[in-house]
């Protein structure tokens, strides 16, 4: 993995990690996880799986 698709990744995963340690229970910390970042896609006109193959072509 590029060091540009890390940087890009570092911050999401701060905040949902972040978001995640907000809530007891593992199920709905994860559920929560997965509706923020499915939730900022879509707000960036995107989805996870274009998110991801964008990230490969990070290549600096």
């Amino acid at each position: 993995m590029s060091r540009a698709a890390i940087d890009r990744i570092e911050p999401i995963y701060v905040r949902l990690a972040e978001l995640e340690r907000g809530h007891t229970d593992p199920g709905e910390a994860a559920d929560a996880s997965v509706e923020a970042l499915s939730r900022d896609l879509a707000a960036a006109g995107t989805t996870y799986e274009r998110f991801v193959f964008s990230l490969a072509e990070d290549r600096s």
